[in-house]
């Protein structure tokens, strides 16, 4: 940035903490160059932490409270003059929406670590970020198609192989946007970049090495040598680097972009002979490429002057040394290292004294902590010399503190399928430095379906460790609790406890051809209901209730069976109903239909633009579609069960601001159900037992459920009698076929034989040209189907029941 702006109150505390670049965090791309420098660079910064996308706490907003927040409350927008101001942190603001300057659709919207990632993610005004959309960046010819103060969109000037709908930030911004773009394209170097994508194509040139075309990166380059890093970049850096604990290079040390694209490619770098933005001298430089640090005057290197060196954890009068490395320029004298401050006495050092030749030859330090009390110790190295350009003052930081070592915070699940039998799992807590008794507790709305064999356990056998069991009784069901171990010495760790115990019917044994064994697990209840039971058709041929060939408001609004909710679109010229914009979410809803016997949704949908769109259908709490949608208009189809007027289906956007388009929807309504006949004697009562012999039956195939005593009814199980592999004869004797595990097998085929098979609506499923006596096809779900032959000019065509 070229204009100085005030600085955040919050980020001060992180430019004391962290501005210092940590002790070498850059090694590995020492003397490296060209591809090799880009990939070592892409091997530092990639690792860290991301947070979560969104609002909450540990979430998107959450960072932006205090990489983003002016000193008098407000958010720091670069795309608009709108002030707007942070509430509770965590909170999302009004208006506002979370920003991908690097367009996510560049990679194909995937939601990783790159989707995530503060380094290239703003606070951003909600038109603003919609207009903008996933354009290149660019200068706007003037006048813009778009502008609001702050940001224009219009068609781009710059270069000659670019013309189109670009986007131009400020001038004060534009080398932000720069380095992060060059970031994006160094932290992510092995996304596959989507170069086909409407807009990426004119930016990206596809290659992992500089990543960007030629125009693109003679632009970047413009902005980032005129618009040269700023305080407010090197304290929102600080402050990510808290959260992601990763960082950019190119803010560090901005000469690595000539290194990389500029015009010092293929040479080697020489960190010493770059100067960082954290070099007290980089603000007042009058050259803030960062491409020279001349030193003229006897000076310490390394450590840095105002960097911090965590020299560890200790236990009580335990010792933990670290060793940093000590190099000078230009020294002839010796210089004098001394330890200050209150805690100095938990801190010792090798030397107090480094001769010029060791400190030109690179020497080292060794700090050791040995603590005598619990808490956190800090001290001050000075080293000091009478011909030093600077005194060089260290903070060397060491903690003692009681914590709980075991068990570490990872849930506990148990699963079983026999509800009588408990479950055991046993577990070390393990602590150091305590000075206070353990207590652990289970609390949570199925705390009693877990016990723990001790809850009071002595700091003195805590230290050496003590093993405790947990029990879970299991109960028909899902059951959550929370295990909490606390003490006055360290912060109170929770673990998740997860139960489930699922009631099962089992397979049929002693399958006769009059009956079998129905087998069910344990539910720890006094009576079971079995039901058996076989199956037939009822109803009639599916009815068409509307059609509409086109979507838009104007169709829904006409149509007494549709109605819209949130926020929907014309594209008028593509004929469809956009669900969603870029400031809300949308739905059709289904309403007023009577059909007592379900029907059957037909839908075209779209994917908007390179949005990762996801079609949702819901018959209220019911999902009945979530379907991922394409580039491509597809039909897809929807069975939903019996509604009466007062009911609605939605169909909506399955993931917010993930834009949908819909083109078409018929619905029809009926058709053939299948219908469950119980045998004589079912449903009945059985007792507490886990099985029950079955007789009497003169079928093939039958079916069987269980209810536990006050408890969901079981799935449904199959079972086929041994009456020799269950064929079936046709009304033509000559063709012959039988259904197992889901698979139809039609025998005595003739050679020319055509087999087809339809779903009860008529779809066909499967068309299969023979010439071998018989024919397999899978089945799928259950259901009524039609099988149809054509042989010789004759077609058979034969209702099956699945």
């Amino acid at each position: 940035m070229r204009r100085f702006m005030l600085f955040v109150v919050i980020g001060l505390a992180f430019l004391q903490s962290y501005a210092d670049i940590p002790n070498g965090y850059y090694n590995q791309a020492e003397n490296c160059s060209g591809p090799v420098l880009k990939t070592k660079l892409h091997e530092i910064i990639e690792v860290g932490t991301r947070l979560s996308y969104g609002s909450g706490t540990n979430n998107t907003w959450w960072g932006f409270y205090i990489t983003d927040q002016r000193p008098d409350g407000s958010v720091w927008d670069m795309y608009s003059t709108t002030v707007r101001y942070f509430s509770d942190r965590g909170n999302s603001v009004g208006g506002m929406n979370i920003e991908h300057s690097f367009a996510k659709s560049w990679w194909g919207g995937s939601k990783n670590d790159a989707y995530k990632d503060l380094y290239h993610l703003n606070p951003s005004d909600s038109e603003a970020n919609s207009r903008r959309g996933s354009y290149p960046m660019g200068i706007v010819e003037s006048p813009a198609h778009w502008e609001n103060g702050s940001i224009k969109v219009g068609d781009n000037t710059y270069g000659n192989d670019y013309s189109s709908w670009c986007f131009e930030p400020e001038d004060q911004y534009k080398g932000d946007f720069a380095r992060a773009y060059f970031y994006m394209a160094t932290c992510y170097e092995d996304l596959t970049w989507a170069v086909s994508q409407v807009n990426a194509q004119h930016a990206l040139s596809g290659d992992h090495y500089k990543v960007f075309k030629d125009w693109y990166i003679d632009l970047l380059l413009e902005w980032h040598r005129n618009d040269p890093v700023s305080q407010k970049e090197i304290d929102r850096q600080e402050a990510i680097y808290s959260l992601q604990h990763n960082r950019n290079p190119f803010i560090d040390y901005p000469c690595l972009v000539e290194y990389i694209w500029g015009n010092k490619e293929g040479e080697s770098v020489d960190f010493n002979t770059l100067m960082s933005t954290s070099n007290p001298d980089y603000m007042s430089s009058n050259d803030k490429s960062g491409c020279t640090c001349e030193i003229t005057t006897p000076t310490l290197t390394s450590p840095r002057s105002g960097s911090i060196v965590e020299v560890g954890n200790a236990n009580l009068n335990e010792t933990v040394s670290k060793s940093i490395e000590v190099v000078g320029v230009l020294v002839s004298e010796n210089v004098q290292v001394s330890l200050s401050d209150s805690n100095a006495n938990c801190f010792t050092i090798n030397k107090n004294t480094f001769t010029a030749a060791e400190l030109l030859d690179t020497a080292s330090l060794t700090i050791s902590y040995h603590p005598t009390a619990l808490g956190e110790h800090t001290a001050t190295l000075t080293f000091s010399s009478n011909e030093l350009s600077r005194t060089t003052t260290v903070e060397i930081k060491g903690q003692c503190l009681a914590q709980l070592s075991e068990p570490v915070d990872a849930d506990y699940y148990f699963a079983t399928s026999n509800a009588s039998e408990a479950q055991t799992k046993r577990f070390t807590v393990k602590g150091t430095n305590l000075a206070s008794d353990i207590t652990l507790s289970i609390s949570g709305i199925s705390a009693a379906n877990f016990v723990l064999s001790e809850t009071q356990l002595d700091k003195d056998l805590v230290m050496a460790g003590v093993e405790v069991v947990l029990t879970y009784l299991p109960a028909i069901g899902n059951q959550e609790a929370t295990l909490s171990i606390s003490s006055t010495d360290f912060e109170t760790r929770t673990i998740g406890l997860h139960g489930v115990c699922s009631f099962s019917a089992l397979e049929a044994t002693d399958i006769t051809d009059n009956g079998f064994t129905a087998n069910w697990t344990n539910a720890n209840v006094d009576n079971y209901v079995l039901d058996v039971y076989s199956k037939t058709v009822s109803g009639n041929e599916p009815v068409l209730l509307f059609e509409e060939e086109t979507l838009s408001t104007e169709v829904v609004n006409s149509n007494d069976y549709l109605s819209t909710s949130g926020t929907v679109y014309d594209e008028t010229s593509k004929g469809a109903l956009r669900l969603g914009t870029g400031s809300g979410d949308g739905s059709l809803v289904l309403k007023n239909i009577d059909a007592p016997m379900g029907g059957t949704i037909y839908v075209k949908a779209q994917a908007y633009n390179n949005d990762a769109s996801v079609l949702l259908v819901k018959h209220g709490s019911e999902i009945l579609l979530e379907q991922d949608l394409s580039s491509n208009i597809e039909e897809y189809v929807i069975d939903f069960p019996a509604l009466t007027e007062s009911e609605t289906i939605v169909l909506s956007q399955g993931v917010s601001d993930e834009r949908v388009n819909l083109y078409a929807i018929r619905v029809e309504v009926g058709g053939e159900t299948i219908v469950n006949v119980s045998v004589n004697g079912f449903p009945c009562s059985v007792g507490d037992v886990q099985e029950y012999a079955v007789t009497g039956l003169a079928h093939d195939t039958y079916y069987y459920t269980v209810t536990p005593q006050g408890l969901p009814v079981s799935e449904e199980i199959t079972v086929r009698l041994d009456n020799g592999n269950s064929l079936v004869p046709t009304e033509h004797a000559a063709y012959q076929y039988y259904i197992y595990n889901g698979t139809l097998e039609v025998l005595h085929l003739g050679h020319d034989a055509t087999v087809r098979l339809y779903d009860m609506y008529g779809r066909l499923l499967e068309n299969k040209y023979h010439q071998m006596e018989s024919c397999r096809m899978e089945m799928g779900q259950r259901g009524v189907y039609l099988l149809q032959i054509e042989e010789n000019n004759q077609k058979t065509t034969i209702k099956l029941i699945y």
